[in-house]
């Protein structure tokens, strides 16, 4: 019995061992595989994200072009407002021209009225002062043909 508890001492010792070493390859399979499919895992998610920064950069170039684009269209609004401001600064000018050559307009239209009622005026009396004159003329005739007349009188009167 000795031996045999020996035996089977030392004998259970051994049939042991298999159990650990399918244990531990277990457990060695276990871990390579959890280690693969880390591996497959980072692999798709460097896929991924080198597709996501590819698109991050596409996005970024296409950020970049807008606000090149977004720049250059402020510096268009800002000289569409500087030419509107101008424009309205002309406007403005033009009016006040206007406005200074409608006066002007009403002071010369009033000045040509005055002058127009002045020279209906002067036409009146003109009219007047030829009326006179030809009064005057038939009176001088009148005078003339009259001092004639007494003139040949005075002569017959002084020859006879």
């Amino acid at each position: 019995m000795a031996t045999r508890s020996r035996r089977g001492g030392h004998g259970n010792g051994l049939e042991a061992w298999p159990g650990y070493v399918d244990a531990l390859s277990t457990l060695l399979m276990v871990i390579i595989f959890v280690l693969l499919v880390f591996v497959l895992a980072q692999a798709f998610l460097s896929v991924s994200l080198s597709g996501r920064d590819q698109a991050l950069d596409r996005a970024k170039r296409q950020l970049t072009e807008l606000s090149d684009m977004l720049s250059i269209e402020r510096g268009h609004d800002d000289d569409l407002q500087r030419t509107v401001a101008g424009l309205n600064a002309d406007l403005k000018n033009a009016g006040q021209a206007r406005d200074l050559l409608a006066q002007q307009l009403a002071s010369l239209q009033a000045a040509a009225s005055r002058d127009a009622a002045e020279r209906d005026t002067i036409k009146a009396d003109r009219d007047k002062l030829a009326a006179r004159l030809a009064d005057s003329s038939l009176q001088a005739e009148a005078a003339a043909n009259q001092a004639k007349t007494l003139a040949a009188k005075l002569a017959e009167v002084t020859q006879g």
